[in-house]
C-alpha cells in the first residue's frame, strides 16, 4: 500500500513539475511578443523623430512651404510643397526636384538605421491636396 501511494506521490509530483514547465514557456512566450511590441513601438518613434528632422532639413536647405515625409514598406516617400512650383517652367521643376531628391539621398545617407530601399519624392503645391506635379524616385542602396 506505502508503495502505491509513493508512486502516485511522485507521478504527481512529475505532472506538477511539467504544468509549472509550461506555465513558465507560456509566460516566456509572452514575454517575448511583449519585447517585440516594444521594439516595434520604440522603432517607430526614433523613424518618426529623424523624419521630421529630415523634413525640416529639406524644407530649409530648399526653401519649402512645409515637407512631408512617410513610410510605405520600404519605399520612403517624400512631399514637398511650395506655391511656386506650378509657376516654374518643365525645366526648373525637373532641376529643382532633382535637387530635392538628391538632397534627402545625401541626409538619408548619414541615417543608416532607416531601412529605406526606394526614395520617392513628389513635388506638390500645397501639402493637404497632395496632387503631385511631378515625381522623382531613384534607389537608395
Amino acid at each position: 500500500m506505502k508503495f502505491i501511494f509513493y508512486v502516485c506521490l511522485l507521478l504527481g509530483l512529475g505532472m506538477a513539475k511539467e504544468v509549472g514547465a509550461q506555465i513558465n514557456s507560456a509566460q516566456i512566450r509572452h514575454i517575448n511578443k511583449q519585447v517585440k511590441q516594444v521594439n516595434t513601438a520604440a522603432k517607430q518613434v526614433g523613424s518618426g523623430f529623424m523624419l521630421s528632422q529630415l523634413d525640416e532639413q529639406l524644407r530649409q536647405k530648399f526653401r519649402l512651404d512645409a515637407v512631408k515625409s512617410e513610410f510605405s514598406g520600404e519605399t520612403l516617400r517624400v512631399k514637398a510643397a511650395s506655391a511656386a512650383f506650378g509657376r516654374l517652367p518643365a525645366a526648373a521643376q525637373n532641376a529643382h526636384g532633382a535637387r530635392i531628391l538628391e538632397g534627402a539621398a545625401n541626409l538619408l545617407g548619414t541615417q543608416q538605421s532607416i531601412p529605406v530601399k526606394t526614395l520617392v519624392v513628389d513635388l506638390v503645391k500645397d501639402i493637404t491636396v497632395g496632387n503631385a506635379i511631378k515625381s522623382f524616385s531613384r534607389q537608395v542602396k
